[in-house]
């Protein structure tokens, strides 16, 4: 549906951003509106999970004690 809505406005006007209410502050929301090369303005949930992965090693730091 975003698609479609951004299609018919791209003649009139340049859209690169989409402001979307609290509820849309999560993960899911954010790769829709990347997937259509906008920028999303929205409050961020308690839920959120915008982090990357660690894909290096893991240190250790710390001693086990048996």
């Amino acid at each position: 549906m975003l698609k479609k809505q951004l299609n018919m406005l791209r003649n009139w006007v340049t859209v690169r951003y989409l402001a979307l209410d609290g509820h849309f502050g999560n993960n899911n929301a954010l790769e829709m509106v990347r997937q259509c090369d906008l920028h999303l303005i929205s409050k961020l949930r308690y839920d959120a999970a915008f982090y990357f992965v660690y894909q290096g090693e893991q240190k250790r730091r710390w001693k086990h004690c048996p």
